[in-house]
This record gives structure tokens, C-alpha cells and sequence, in this order.
């Protein structure tokens, strides 16, 4: 009690910098705010939004123990939750026990649920509870191993709020010819990303009337028949469409296949996001050449994941200009980003002599082109 009369009398700027302070150690701050409720006042409790668990062999439980003290009241504005194998052995949650699951069911009102590389599958208990303990999750990432595609896609639509999911079929083991139909959907679920190398899209493909915004994450060379025949059956179900393709996959020479994907089915396409990690802007220029995106309003080029940016020199520009501005190609068009890193080498110069190389045509028919960062 000693300590908790000392700390109240702090005054709040100083209780302020050690909270900074303390910033990337939630763990630092969640200890000290129950050993002195006053230590941590309730207005920095937003610290806690977002946590990583760790769970393993005495990894975690100490924390986790943390979760049932009275005091614990930030539980409450915990948003997102990671778990983490403890370590390279640890099974993380296939390991879990039903006191950690109960434990972790205290955070209620977790939106955002993450599960990462774990070892061994996870019991049909487990997932049930887990289930039932985030019954509010909105947006599920999966990186966890799962015996089939029946057994991934009969967790996840066990959420009945969740929008958006993100998950990683290499971790799927040997499937079942088909899906049964009893496993639709989640009616809120709208958007969905999945990865290389996409094992079993029957499932999403059946029910892609429900998916208006789709990502396809590490695009290999050798998944362009599955993406091209995932556009086609989207169709005019699509709106929003992200296309992230691994590093050296898609180049301007030779031209990568690519280059050369249709959209014309997705007649309502609005947004279209390509993802080229090598940063070589004379692929946009290719792209450009061929693409056709009459309903398209913004374009974006994301150059998040490139270490180098680089430019074609001379009279590239202009012609993208030029094609820019054919309204028969891009009709609705009104934006072309380019994103790139912080700080990524080469970008500065690059992306000011894009900038000084004038967009006349473009510009005249009401598109913008812009710079962000990611």
C-alpha cells in the first residue's frame, strides 16, 4: 500500500514519461498497473489495444495468471490479440489447455484475433472454445496448421461477426474431395486473403458472390492460371482486388505473363492494388500498355516490401501520360498511387523525376498522381 500512496502522488506528467517510457513492454506496464492501479492511470490504458501471448512450458502463465486479478481492468481495452509459440518447440496454441483458454477469455472484446506458426494441429476443443471466447472477432488471421480444408473453414465461419480473414492454406494437410455445403459463410464476411500456393479455392470460389474484396498474396509465376481463372469467376462480384506477387516474379523483360491479366470480367471493379516487390517502375509502364480498367477509380502500385526503387529514364513517362488519359481504357479513373517504404533507397530521386516529368494528359482529364508511404 506503501508504493500505491507514493504513486499517487506523482504528479501526472512524470506517471506520463514512464508510461512512454515503457511503451514496448506492455508486459512492464500490465505488472505495474495491478501491483498499483493508480501507477498506470485508466486514459493510457489504450496502451494495451494490441497484445502479443506467448504460449509454451512456462511461457506466458505468469501473464496469463495476471488476467484473473481484480484489479485487471485494462482486459477491457484490449482490441487485438497475437498468440505466439513461446518457442521453436512449443506447440503454441495446439498445446493450449483449457485454463489458458479460459484465462484468455477475460479479454471480451477482442476484434481482432491472430494466430501464428504453431506446430501440431489444433484440438476441435480448442477451437471451440476459442470460438466461444471471441465470439466478437471481427478480423481472423490464420498461420496455423489444420488437418483439412474442412476443418480450417469449419473454425473460421464459426465466427458469426467476422469480416475479413486472412489465411494461409500451406499449413492445410490433405483435404476431402469437397466442402459440404452446410459450411457457409459468415453473412458479415466481405473481404478475404489468401496465400500462395493456394491448395483448394474451390471453397472461395463457390462463394465468391460473398466476397467483394479479394487479395492473392506470394504470386508465383506458376499460380497465374489459378489467379486468371479467379478473376473470371469473381466476375462482377469483384470491387476491390489486391494482387501481391513474391520478389522476381513479375519483370518488364522478359514480360512476365502477368502483364498480360485480363480484368474485363470484373466489369465492377473499383480499386485495384498491384504489389511488385522488386520496385522496378518500367513494370508499371508494362502494365500500363495492357491493362483495361474502365470502371477502376484508384490504381495503386505498392512498393511497400522493395529495397530499391528504379526508373525507366526518357520518354516513358510521357507515354504512360498518354495512356493514362485514354478514357476507353480507364474511364473512372481519378487516382494512381504509388507507395513505397519509408526511406527505401533510391525512392527520393525516383519518385521526383516522376514528379518533374509533367502528367499533361492525365492531368487534364481529372487524374491525380500520388506519392505515400507505407
Amino acid at each position: 500500500m506503501a508504493r500505491a500512496v507514493i504513486a499517487q502522488r506523482l504528479p501526472p506528467e512524470i506517471v506520463d514519461n514512464i508510461a512512454d517510457g515503457n511503451r514496448g513492454d506492455r508486459r512492464s506496464l500490465a505488472a505495474s498497473s495491478l501491483v498499483c492501479k493508480s501507477w498506470l492511470q485508466s486514459n493510457r490504458y489504450h496502451l494495451f489495444s494490441e497484445f502479443d501471448v506467448y504460449v509454451g512450458p512456462n511461457v506466458g502463465a505468469s501473464f496469463l495468471k495476471l488476467l484473473h486479478h481484480p484489479l485487471c481492468t485494462f482486459v477491457y481495452c484490449i482490441r487485438s490479440i497475437s498468440i505466439y509459440p513461446g518457442s521453436p518447440d512449443a506447440l503454441g496454441v495446439a498445446g493450449l489447455g483449457d485454463g489458458t483458454v479460459t484465462a484468455l477469455a477475460n479479454l471480451k472484446h477482442v476484434t481482432s484475433l491472430r494466430i501464428h506458426n504453431h506446430r501440431g494441429f489444433i484440438s476441435k476443443p480448442v477451437l471451440t472454445l476459442l470460438t466461444s471466447a471471441f465470439g466478437e472477432v471481427t478480423s481472423l488471421r490464420l498461420r496455423n496448421s489444420f488437418p483439412s480444408f474442412h476443418d480450417a473453414i469449419e473454425f473460421f465461419t464459426a465466427f458469426p461477426a467476422l469480416k475479413t480473414l486472412d489465411f494461409d492454406s500451406w499449413c492445410v494437410g490433405a483435404s476431402p474431395a469437397a466442402v459440404p455445403d452446410t459450411l457457409p459463410p459468415p453473412a458479415t464476411l466481405s473481404a478475404i486473403q489468401l496465400h500462395s500456393p493456394f491448395k483448394d479455392m474451390s471453397w472461395f470460389l463457390d462463394h465468391h458472390h460473398r466476397f467483394p474484396s479479394l487479395t492473392l498474396s506470394e504470386i508465383a509465376d506458376k499460380n497465374f492460371p489459378v489467379v486468371d481463372h479467379t478473376l473470371k469467376t469473381f466476375g462482377p462480384d469483384l470491387h476491390t482486388l489486391s494482387l501481391r506477387f513474391k520478389e522476381r516474379e513479375i519483370s518488364a523483360s522478359p514480360p512476365s505473363r502477368f502483364c498480360q491479366l485480363d480484368f474485363l470480367s470484373n466489369t465492377r471493379l473499383t480499386f485495384l492494388e498491384l504489389e511488385v516487390p522488386d520496385g522496378d517502375l518500367s513494370v508499371v509502364f508494362l502494365f500500363l500498355q495492357n491493362l483495361r480498367l474502365p470502371t477502376v477509380q484508384v490504381l495503386r502500385w505498392n512498393f511497400g516490401r522493395a529495397n530499391r526503387l528504379y526508373v525507366l529514364y526518357g520518354a516513358v513517362p510521357s507515354e504512360a501520360d498518354a495512356r493514362l488519359a485514354d478514357r476507353q481504357s480507364f474511364k473512372c479513373l481519378g487516382q494512381l498511387e504509388f507507395m513505397t517504404r519509408y526511406g527505401i533507397e533510391g525512392a527520393s530521386h525516383s519518385l521526383s523525376l516522376l514528379q518533374q516529368k509533367s502528367y499533361p494528359k492525365a492531368a487534364a482529364v481529372g487524374i491525380a498522381i500520388i506519392h505515400r508511404y507505407v
